[in-house]
């Protein structure tokens, strides 16, 4: 195979990697905060703490769309 030709495959395989693991990383903070949003229904986090972690998961969500 062609030194370029590899090296270009090899960049792409990276940025494939490197976006998969933002993805995965959003869905668990996603996920994460619906369990929080669960836990308040159920009465088990205040009010402070769920606007918290949704405050965070905002935060999150904003510095990755720059």
């Amino acid at each position: 195979m062609d030194k370029a030709l590899e090296n270009n495959l090899s960049n792409k395989l990276r940025k494939v990697e490197q976006r998969r693991t933002e993805f995965l990383v959003k869905r668990s903070d996603v996920l994460s905060t619906i369990d929080e949003l669960n836990q308040y229904l159920n009465g088990n986090v205040t009010n402070s703490g769920l606007i918290q972690s949704l405050e965070e998961l905002k935060s999150k969500l904003e510095y990755e769309k720059r």
